[in-house]
């Protein structure tokens, strides 16, 4: 179906299965950024959300975990698709968290892909400061927008493009500029802040990847406080990296598929 248009931009694809939203993290777009899931779920429908400040709808407004929460609600009430199952990476996946603490009843079990941690305020302060300075040069006349893609080339560079993820790779590092991801990152200590606290036990599948670090790691070990708290499971691949997605979207699918069956009760759609 068309892209649905309003301060969000969602595109429909699948069939009328269960369905299943995307939330891509950064400030990129949802939309090809999870390679291979239409095919991994044949017959669900597969919902593609851009949040307000985000991918396609960048001018649209701010991208805030609450404002991202409520775009998330009104689309799966508009398109009649909830309870769905939502997909996240990084702050999408943080999204995802703050959307099944906000709309339990929309939200039919999650898969989060190493998400942005939701109770390291000083990191997330860091992000939010790095986030703006990296971004100043692609403001630059005229050449700003080739300093940009640099960039994001640059901190792509450990990404290796197959057929299967090249698309999910340039969604990655083209759909977003520097200056909306950093736009995106502005209130996240204070609306991580305001998350922390809420985290209650979920009454769906839970299943939080996360990557490959020292066992001791702060993130690692709020990965493993956050999974704790909503009931989940964690899963740490060896070799796993922040943008799992686009190193194994074979795995990222076999948990997908896991949680869409645990969530919906093991239905399958053609």
């Amino acid at each position: 179906m068309p892209d649905q248009v309003t301060d969000y931009v969602a595109t429909v694809t699948g069939g009328a299965g269960p369905p299943v939203l995307l939330l891509a993290g950064g400030a990129a777009s949802s939309h090809g950024f999870f390679p291979g899931v239409a095919d991994a779920l044949p017959g669900h429908r597969i919902v593609s959300l851009d949040r307000p400040g985000t991918g396609r709808a960048q001018a649209a407004g701010a991208a805030t975990l609450p404002t991202g929460s409520a775009a998330v609600a009104r689309v799966l009430t508009e398109l009649d698709a909830g309870p769905a199952v939502i997909l996240g990476q990084s702050l999408g996946a943080l999204l995802a968290v703050q959307v099944a603490i906000d709309h339990p009843e929309l939200v039919a079990g999650l898969l989060l892909i190493d998400p942005t941690p939701v109770d390291l305020p000083g990191q997330l302060r860091s992000v939010s400061r790095v986030s703006r300075v990296i971004a100043l040069p692609g403001k630059l006349p005229v050449l700003g927008p080739r300093v940009d893609r640099a960039l994001f080339r640059l901190m792509g560079r450990q990404l290796e493009a197959t057929p299967q993820t090249e698309e999910a790779i340039e969604v990655l590092l083209t759909s977003a500029s520097l200056d909306a991801t950093a736009r995106a990152t502005r209130t996240l200590e204070a609306d991580a802040a305001a998350l922390a606290p809420r985290l209650t036990r979920l009454d769906g599948p839970v299943v939080l990847l996360t990557a490959d670090r020292p066992a001791d790691h702060p993130v690692r070990a709020s990965h493993e406080r956050l999974v704790l708290a909503l009931g989940g499971r964690l899963v740490a691949p060896a070799g796993a990296i922040h943008a799992e997605q686009a190193r194994d979207p074979d795995g990222i699918n076999a948990l997908l598929r896991d949680v869409v069956a645990q969530a919906f009760g093991g239905t399958t759609h053609r």
